[in-house]
């Protein structure tokens, strides 16, 4: 272009054309700041990313977590403390200049929205959960509302909406959950929509409810206190176990456990009054309560814990036909109950078992695929 002006005017007016000779480097050096001035302009100004496939929408997600990371890494003091939660917007992402802002392919004009959840596990283990929603055409499913949106019955086997909670029941509902490479049953969703989850096989750990000696019956028969047993030194130290996966570890919360004693002539009080009237600290892990194996039959006839007619229509009798409990009887310091063949009855406290372990799973855990059933387990986003 310079060329093409200083061939035109060297005829008529060579002291514009030396000038402009004299001074090309110049011109140049200009017209490269006025280029370069350009490109900035355009990248700093707000461009969006368009989504329209699931995939895509996965995509976001975690790109969400990883402007989350960035968020926190440059503000730490905004970080949760341990056990605590804190979330932060996608829109201050965007106002911090971490992310773009994201529309929606489908909807013109509209923008997606959405959040991070942070949450400080142990040492410094953060977990990041994300949540996004792109107008009628995506939301993040969440495993527990998508169980209660098409999984609640009203007879036969499958969810029963109990109250506030919900509770599978019968032979074969469709409770199953893969994590990783382990299968394990869903027992119940409750009020914060947090999934309560049992092992479908019992750990390979042999352990004692308790063996201490016991001054009231002059044995070492073990003592049925909850919070001083060998149960509670074991439930407390198995987080740290080897054989569980980050990916479980990172997906459980931590709960009071129901360990209220529980008078053996009371047979018919299903709810789960007497167990949850005493609780414990905060932990990862527990094992049944003794209420629970009852609210799972759907056996008309049973009505009380002294017939074995409640191991019928009853998935966790698939578990075990003896499963060890977290109560104890109210009368005595040395026995702790156990469901054997679906009759409550008293045990030693010294029994020594593989203990089925039962945990929660946080309410946001993001559901993946399946539909519960053993062919087809529901799955959740690791």
């Amino acid at each position: 272009m310079l060329y093409l002006i200083y061939e035109y005017v060297e005829g008529d007016n060579m002291d514009f054309a030396n000038l402009l000779k004299n001074n090309l480097w110049k011109i140049c050096v200009v017209f490269g700041i006025i280029i370069i001035s350009i490109v900035v302009i355009i990248l700093m100004m707000p461009s969006t990313t368009s989504v329209s496939s699931k995939d895509s929408y996965v995509a976001i997600e975690k790109k969400l977590v990883q402007a989350a990371e960035k968020y926190f890494k440059n503000n730490p003091k905004r970080l949760p403390d341990i056990n605590e939660e804190k979330k932060v917007e996608l829109k201050t992402l965007i106002a911090a200049k971490i992310i773009k802002p994201i529309k929606n392919k489908n909807q013109k004009d509209s923008f997606c929205t959405g959040r991070v959840k942070v949450i400080q596990k142990e040492n410094e283990n953060y977990i990041y959960k994300p949540y996004l929603k792109c107008g009628k055409d995506y939301e993040t499913t969440y495993l527990s509302k998508y169980i209660i949106d098409n999984s609640v019955v009203t007879e036969g086997d499958g969810l029963y909406e109990v109250n506030d909670k919900y509770i599978y029941k019968g032979d074969r509902p469709n409770n199953y959950i893969k994590i990783g490479e382990n299968l394990y049953r869903i027992i119940s969703i409750n009020e914060e929509n947090e999934i309560r989850v049992i092992n479908t096989t019992a750990a390979e750990e042999l352990i004692y409810w308790d063996n201490r000696y016991n001054s009231e019956s002059k044995k070492n028969d073990g003592i049925n206190d909850f919070n001083k047993s060998r149960l509670k030194e074991f439930l407390s130290d198995y987080i740290n176990n080897e054989s569980l996966s980050k990916k479980i570890k990172n997906m459980i919360i931590s709960k009071p456990l129901c360990i209220g004693k529980r008078d053996l002539k009371d047979t018919t009080s299903f709810d789960g009054t007497a167990e949850c009237s005493v609780l414990s600290d905060e932990l990862y892990f527990g094992l049944l309560q003794s209420n629970e194996y009852f609210t799972a039959s759907l056996d008309p006839n049973c009505t009380t814990t002294t017939t074995r007619a409640c191991s019928n229509y009853n998935f966790l009798s698939e578990i075990s036909n003896n499963l060890i409990t977290l109560n104890v009887p109210s009368d005595n310091t040395n026995k702790v109950y156990s469901v054997y063949y679906g009759v409550l009855r008293e045990t030693e406290a010294k029994v020594f078992f593989n203990p089925s372990l039962v945990f929660y799973l946080d309410s946001d855990v993001i559901y993946s695929s399946g539909d519960g059933s053993l062919e087809n387990p529901y799955k959740v986003r690791i």
